[in-house]
């Protein structure tokens, strides 16, 4: 009996800590906002191909949306869309001039 009541207090705490970390994320400011081009890691490895030679990011995308946690993002380019954390993502710099 005092070991259930032990595993009860345990498994409330660990939830309690689980929303506490879940509210610190909402609060942190997003890195991109909506209509801001985004270029996202290419984890995608074809057979046969080297991943030296593989171009480390795909896009640009542009973000439609973002959640409510501030680090998910949908994104759209086309007429594929996907929703991504901003932790593979990264801003995207239109080249100046238009022959580059």
């Amino acid at each position: 009996m005092e070991l259930g009541n032990r595993l009860e207090k345990v498994h409330e705490t660990l939830r309690s800590e689980q929303l506490e970390i879940r509210s610190q994320d909402s609060e942190t400011t997003p890195a991109f906002k909506e209509g801001d081009y985004v270029l996202m890691v290419n984890k995608r490895r074809r057979k046969g191909e080297s991943s030296k030679l593989a171009p480390k990011f795909v896009g640009p995308y542009q973000v439609i949306h973002t959640f409510n946690n501030n680090c998910t993002h949908l994104m759209a380019s086309g007429n594929q869309e996907a929703v991504v954390n901003e932790a593979r993502l990264e801003l995207y710099h239109r080249p100046r001039d238009p022959r580059a």
